[in-house]
């Protein structure tokens, strides 16, 4: 079976598609019978990433495959790819990845709702819709097509057990984007929650690359606040050095207004990190499935609240909360499992591998 991955990503950029896509065709492929090609929509040239050739769509003929798997919304290409697909009688799936999600939508609101209500079709003629997570299918807009499916995110580097000890950090790895990843509201609430970090000797690391000059509005908002000898700005971080650094932390915090399915948490639960999640984080549900952490509301005094239960926890607490999302990590965000997930979707709409 010949399945083409389209996505939007370049070569000179990080990105969560790019990362998960890459690792969802490179599995495919392991369970054998399955050729996956991916395909993008923003570059001129191939490029290589995980391993695994991504391809400019101007090589891509619809009708060699046998399903396309688009990942994305709002890309003219993509929606080009699904109005031929339909032509040619190929089946297709979205992957909207947050981008039908009501939260999100309020972001450049009058520049989506126009372009999804000129390309309803596209959208509605998918086989499939696949969300990375419960929370965002069900955060989503309502789409009336056949079927979907939960199908998420991959973590490929997940260490057999947690080595080394653990300091009292709690860590951020992400995009220094002030609203999106909602740092406003942590800096709000490591003020509110300072005079214990302080006295339990707790510091907060933020990792990441600048966002319109975001690390410098964020520093003046420390300094402003008095807690700049408790947060510290640091570059971003890749491979073994950020792996290096998540399994030093013991908590891990993402405070995001919206999201698809953060890789950065699911690494650090990987890595033995208590996580401490907001709802726009869109992992709810499995910080709970896996009893590794807690989810606190959207807003300063919340975070500020979850910061102090977190610190004030026992340690055996958080060691149990440490070894609990590791295990989740390796049974569930396995590229085995993902994979799986994936075929189960395509064998429910009556594909199966050729011999």
């Amino acid at each position: 079976m010949k399945i083409a991955h389209i996505t939007s990503v370049i070569p000179d950029k990080i990105s969560g598609p790019k990362n998960s896509v890459t690792l969802l065709a490179k599995y495919l492929t392991k369970c054998g019978n399955y050729e996956s090609i991916i395909f993008s929509t923003k570059s001129a040239f191939t490029f290589s990433f995980n391993g695994f050739k991504i391809h400019p769509i101007s090589e891509m003929r619809i009708a060699d495959y046998d399903f396309i798997s688009l990942n994305g919304v709002y890309d003219l290409e993509l929606m080009k790819c699904a109005r031929e697909a339909r032509k040619c009688k190929v089946k297709y799936a979205f992957s909207p990845r947050s981008g039908l999600m009501i939260r999100s939508l309020k972001k450049s609101f009058y520049k989506k709702i126009p372009f999804l209500f000129f390309n309803a079709l596209n959208i509605y003629g998918a086989e499939l819709i696949f969300f990375l997570t419960e929370e965002e299918k069900r955060g989503s807009l309502v789409i009336p097509v056949n079927r979907s499916a939960i199908c998420g995110n991959i973590v490929d580097n997940t260490p057999s057990c947690i080595q080394g000890r653990k300091k009292k950090v709690i860590r951020f790895i992400g995009r220094l984007d002030i609203n999106h990843k909602g740092l406003d509201i942590l800096l709000g609430a490591i003020s509110q929650a300072s005079k214990e970090l302080r006295e339990s000797a707790w510091s907060v690391c933020l990792h990441g690359p600048d966002h319109r000059d975001g690390l410098k509005e964020l520093k003046r908002i420390a300094s402003r606040m008095g807690v700049d000898d408790i947060v510290s700005f640091h570059d971003a971080v890749f491979q073994d050095e950020k792996f290096k650094l998540l399994r030093e932390s013991s908590i891990f915090i993402h405070t995001s207004r919206y999201e698809g399915q953060p890789q950065a948490v699911m690494e650090a639960m990987a890595y033995g990190n208590v996580i401490l999640i907001t709802p726009g984080t869109n992992m709810t549900s499995i910080v709970a499935d896996a009893n590794c952490g807690i989810t606190c509301a959207s807003s300063v005094e919340g975070v500020a609240e979850g910061i102090l239960k977190l610190i004030r926890m026992p340690q055996n607490e958080l060691r149990s909360m440490q070894s609990n999302a590791h295990d989740y990590a390796r049974r569930r965000f396995s590229g085995e499992s993902v994979a799986n997930c994936f075929l189960n979707s395509l064998r429910s709409l009556g594909y199966e591998p050729r011999s």
